[in-house]
Order: C-alpha cells, then sequence, then structure tokens
C-alpha cells in the first residue's frame, strides 16, 4: 500500500482553500494546569499546511494560549468554580465551532465532565473529529455504546491508552510485535467503527473498510512529550485539506500524517541530534518533509 503524497497548491490559493482545524484541550483547574498539548496540536496542524487554527481553551488559559501561538483564533470554554469545564455551557460553544476537522483531547484532563462532553459531541452531526489523549481516557469511561457514529472518528492511542480501551472493549492487548499491533487496531476499528491510529514503534493505521498499514520509517527521536499532541494536530491538517479538496479518505489522510511526522523526526535527528528534540521543533520540521514530498 502507498502513502499518498502532499499535492502541489494552485498559485491563486488563499488560506480558505485548506481548510480549518478546532482543538479542543487543555485544563486549569485545581489539580493541575496544561497549555502545552493543544498548542502544539495546534501548531503540527498549521505547519502540516491548513488554513487556520481556533483554538478552544478554558477561559483562564485563553491569553496564554494567544500568547504561544498567535497565529491561532482562541475561544475561551466556560468553566465551573473548580477549574473543570462546564458542561452545558461549553458544549455548544465546540458545537457551533465551523471547521474541517476537530481534535478533541490534547492536555483536557481527567475530569468527569470531559466523559459527558465527548459522549455528547460524538452523538451529533459534525466534522471528521480525531480523539486523542485524554479524550481517549474519557471514552474508555463512557457507560453504554460507545457513539451513535454521528461523524467520523479518529481515534490515536498510544500503548497505555489503548490498554484502557481494551479492557473496556474486552479486546486483544497490544503486544510490542507487528503482528499483535495490527490485531489490536484491527480489532479497536471493527469495535467502535472508527479509524484507529495505534501509536508507537511501528505505527500502526486501520479502518472498519480500510487496508491496515503499519509506518516503517519511525525513529525513537519521537520518544518525547508532546509528540503525539503533534500527531494529532497533523492528522487533523491532513484531513481538513483532504475535505476542501472533495477528498473524505480519512485512512489515506492518517497514513500521510504518520509518515510526515516520522519523517519530521528522521530529519530533526539527521540536521540536530539523535536525542533531545523538542515537540514544538518536530512541529516545525513538518514543513519541510511536506516540501520535499511534494511532485
Amino acid at each position: 500500500m502507498t502513502v499518498p503524497r502532499p499535492t502541489a497548491r494552485p498559485a491563486d490559493a488563499h488560506k480558505g482553500d485548506f481548510g480549518i482545524v478546532a482543538v479542543v484541550g487543555g485544563c486549569h483547574d485545581e489539580h493541575q494546569v496544561m497549555l502545552g498539548a493543544p498548542v502544539l496540536a495546534g501548531r503540527a496542524a498549521l505547519r502540516g499546511g491548513c488554513g487556520g487554527v481556533h483554538l478552544l481553551v478554558p477561559r483562564a488559559l485563553a491569553v496564554p494560549a494567544l500568547s504561544q501561538l498567535c497565529e491561532a483564533t482562541v475561544i475561551p470554554l466556560p468553566v465551573r468554580g473548580s477549574g473543570y469545564l462546564d458542561q452545558k455551557r461549553a458544549l455548544p460553544r465546540i458545537l457551533q465551532v465551523r471547521c474541517d476537522a476537530l481534535v478533541f483531547g490534547p492536555g483536557l484532563g481527567s475530569a468527569r465532565t470531559t466523559t459527558g462532553i465527548v459522549q455528547e459531541l460524538l452523538a451529533q452531526d459534525g466534522p471528521p473529529t480525531i480523539i486523542d489523549a485524554d479524550g481517549l481516557n474519557a471514552i474508555a469511561h463512557c457507560e453504554g455504546p460507545l457513539w451513535p457514529a454521528g461523524r467520523s472518528v479518529v481515534l490515536t492511542p498510544h500503548p497505555g491508552e489503548y490498554a484502557r480501551l481494551a479492557q473496556r472493549h474486552g479486546l486483544p492487548p497490544a503486544g510490542t510485535n507487528d503482528a499483535s499491533r495490527r490485531i489490536a487496531a484491527e480489532a479497536l476499528a471493527q469495535e467502535t467503527g472508527a479509524f484507529v491510529v495505534l501509536k508507537g514503534h511501528g505505527t500502526v493505521v486501520a479502518g472498519p473498510d480500510a487496508q491496515t498499514w503499519t509506518c516503517t520509517c519511525g525513529t525513537n527521536v519521537l520518544a518525547v512529550p508532546g509528540s503525539g499532541d503533534v500527531l494529532s494536530g497533523l492528522i487533523a491538517a491532513m484531513i481538513a485539506q483532504c475535505a476542501r479538496a472533495g477528498d473524505a479518505d480519512l485512512a489515506a489522510a492518517a497514513r500521510l500524517a504518520v509518515e510526515v511526522h516520522a519523517l519530521a523526526g528522521l530529519l530533526y535527528a539527521e540536521s540536530v541530534s539523535s536525542r533531545g528534540m523538542l515537540a514544538r521543533e518536530l512541529a516545525d520540521h513538518i514543513a519541510a518533509v511536506l516540501e520535499d514530498s511534494t511532485p
């Protein structure tokens, strides 16, 4: 199976041609403050070539988010007194955001309201949605049917997140060898009807009706905090651009994002160092990889 190549851009293109990515993430509650994850996802989406990014973060993080990614539009989300997202007021704002791809979960924390928000969000019609990080932990706690397929979904678990989802659904464990990881990704895709990007050494992309693919060009330089957030933003960027071009092949978009993400890590290792990469540096190498890959 081949990985699609980025397409050349028309000389008269404008930013509206390349799609909008929205990222719902971050937390500012009584236990922790996390802002880096959604900012990294948004940065990667922009480096991946989308036409714009909306960052939806708790109100207290709105100004800091804008200072870290001034190219984004920041939308503050209402919170309760404890700092947790207010489900009744935050959900309508998330549903009203116009975008071509939505990332839900980076840095959201483990508040109980997160589970309610993701369950209601996925029950509504909407753009393709990438569930990552704390969004995955939230759906692992959902009771009853996971979601009634209101939208196309991409799940991006690392091995620990997959283990929690597997326990919830009675799925086979994801071992360390390629065969068991492919079986695990396919089982989760069939159980949920979602596309699955099972991260790790040899990231696997599987879908309910798509041929399973394994990335062979990864490197351990990617094993840094925030690398997964970069990948989720990059997947969203690829999906958003495909959507604007009239292409709805989410599996192909995910394969392209996974390979570009891996090649960006390799580029850093070859040009800078084999260790010590920061996730924002990984995001900043994406554009060069895309330029080299475009016919």
